[in-house]
């Protein structure tokens, strides 16, 4: 009897150890408020855009648009904000590729305006 006690406290715990850890996992890398102050306000994205970035500060500002594209916007559309997030993305990995047209992509995708109009608060 206090063998089985123990096991199922003992796989309760566990469990319940293993559900907070994945729960940590899905937590993005950065908050949106950190991708700006990075990426916008902190210049990376105008050094990339301008093709004066290292291969690590083009990893890096892919990295942030993927943490922003994971979190969930403060307010509007999730839709929107997913559309207008995998544009992003998606236009900062063709700039890492090294495609024609990237960076004039890449700036047309991060449209301030358009994203705070709808999902700032």
């Amino acid at each position: 009897m206090a063998r089985k006690l123990f096991f199922a406290a003992f796989s309760t715990f566990v469990v319940s150890g293993l559900v907070g850890f994945a729960a940590q996992d899905e937590e993005p890398e950065y908050t949106i408020s950190e991708v700006m102050k990075e990426a916008h306000k902190g210049g990376l994205l105008k050094k990339v855009s301008e093709g004066k970035a290292s291969d690590e500060d083009k990893a890096k500002l892919l990295d942030l648009y993927e943490a922003m594209l994971a979190n969930d916007p403060p307010k509007g559309e999730a839709e929107a904000w997913k559309k207008r997030s995998e544009a992003i993305v998606a236009a900062a990995k063709e700039l890492i590729e090294g495609k024609e047209g990237a960076s004039d992509k890449l700036t047309k995708a991060v449209n301030c305006k358009a994203c705070h109009s709808e999902h700032r608060p």
